[in-house]
């Protein structure tokens, strides 16, 4: 009954908001579907276009062990939504030389020490090469952005880094007292001015280039909404609201401002919900369904679909999942089928296979470009709309048996390099490894 009801509120979702969304009003009336979307492909030809074609070879720039006795280990970051490679290869980590050692930030050799006795990380990395991390020593944190060409570091006391801008703008959260949610803000900071800009009660999840952030704003005595901030501080809702059995995750805000979402149903409820995308914040776009064939099993017993976004790009590129889910005897919930997509405003979804397989995604990068691994398997692999896709293993490491060598990508950057780890099963050992594509992206 739960998703009869979320299935009707999707299906009459385009007509009323098409009108009331912000951005659809004004003295001219409400913009229809089509010219939305049209002004956006217009405008965004050129940075949505998808790589057409793959890479024939790789090169390794960047190697090294971790994992031995006494040896250095690396903790890679989330780059589901990119900001870990910049455009020459250089990647972000969090390092630490031994495991005597405090923790480090990393940028491909380059280690940036805070202070004495402090624990620093790495966060992210620009394509043009502004690192941001923080560090942490007792009660305190402290920021810092590194301009690598100039090797121009400023550093920020009580706030946590979490997204830079190709100017060098910083974005991230801060909180009055330390452990206490609701003392928390999210902020601007730019070398510019040294200042940094609070606002009260938001919780930012992601910002884009021009520095406008996406996440909640719950003030005080009000109902906590999706909602936008900017450099200038104006906090705008998003007039996105799922049923109430529903919730709405705010994932992704592109540098167009196209706004990325999932949806999901209440954690006793069937596994249903949405990818959705709103375009000017005008026209909330369903994507993914119809990714995944319904599987025979549903023909004999009661299943559900859903699909949710798994990658990024700041050009408005994005990748996810289609599942269908059916009961066991148990009552649990387990997957039936699944299959991948990738999404852009010029295409729309495209199912992802490699050479007749199903790729499942996780991330892409500026291009379309779309790493993954192929389901069942835990293959990696590459791909490319207008490609049939490749199985990485042959390409990196010929020759190599899938029994005697683990092959993972951990992120793909803008021009094309792949961050990668591989090792031997059974070995603690591990290597990891940048390869620059031939010809470059």
């Amino acid at each position: 009954m739960r998703t009869q009801r979320f299935n009707s509120f999707v299906l009459g979702l385009l007509a009323p908001l098409a009108s009331t969304l912000l951005g659809c009003g004004g003295g001219g009336g409400a913009l229809d579907a089509p010219s939305v979307q049209q002004d956006v492909r217009s405008q965004q030809a050129d940075a949505r276009s998808v790589a057409s074609a793959l890479p024939q070879s790789y090169i390794r720039i960047f190697n090294d062990a971790s994992g031995w006795a006494g040896g250095p280990v690396y903790n890679f970051l989330d780059a589901s939504r990119g900001r870990v490679i910049d455009s020459l290869g250089r990647f972000v980590a969090g390092y630490r030389p031994t495991p005597l050692n405090p923790p480090q930030a990393f940028y491909s050799g380059v280690f940036q020490s805070v202070g004495d006795g402090e624990v620093s990380f790495s966060r992210a990395v620009t394509p043009n090469g502004i690192v941001i991390g923080g560090a942490q020593a007792d009660d305190t944190q402290s920021a810092f952005v590194m301009f690598s060409l100039t090797g121009e570091t400023h550093f920020q006391p009580d706030v946590e880094p979490e997204f830079v801008s190709e100017t060098g703008l910083v974005g991230g959260h801060g909180c009055t007292v330390l452990g206490d949610p609701l003392s928390c803000y999210a902020f601007h900071w730019s070398p510019r001015d040294q200042a940094v800009t609070q606002y009260p009660n938001f919780h930012a999840i992601w910002m884009n280039n021009a520095g406008v952030m996406l996440g909640r704003h719950e003030p005080q005595g009000a109902p906590r909404r999706l909602a936008t901030v900017d450099r200038q501080g104006a906090i705008v809702p998003v007039s996105f609201d799922p049923t109430q059995d529903h919730i709405a995750t705010p994932r992704f805000i592109a540098d167009d401002g196209a706004i990325f979402l999932d949806t999901q149903s209440a954690e006793d409820a069937p596994p249903t919900g949405d990818a959705i995308v709103l375009i000017a914040e005008c026209v909330p776009i369903i994507v993914g369904r119809g990714t995944a064939p319904r599987p025979a099993r549903c023909d004999g017993s009661p299943c559900v679909e859903r699909t949710s976004f798994t990658g990024f790009s700041a050009t408005g590129h994005a990748v996810g999942v289609h599942s269908w889910h059916y009961r066991d005897e148990s009552g649990a919930w387990q997957t039936a089928a699944e299959a991948g997509f990738h999404w852009s405003a010029s295409d729309g979804a495209t199912a992802i296979t490699v050479a007749g397989s199903t790729g499942l995604p996780g991330a892409v990068n500026a291009q379309g470009a779309v790493i993954g691994t192929i389901a069942g398997e835990r293959e990696p692999f590459l791909w490319a709309k207008d490609s049939d896709g490749m199985r990485l293993r042959t390409v990196l490491y010929p020759g190599s048996d899938p029994e005697t060598l683990g092959i993972s990508v951990h992120a793909i950057g803008d021009a094309g390099h792949l961050l990668v780890t591989s090792h031997e099963p059974g070995d603690q050992l591990s290597f990891h490894t940048v390869f620059a594509p031939e010809p470059a992206m």
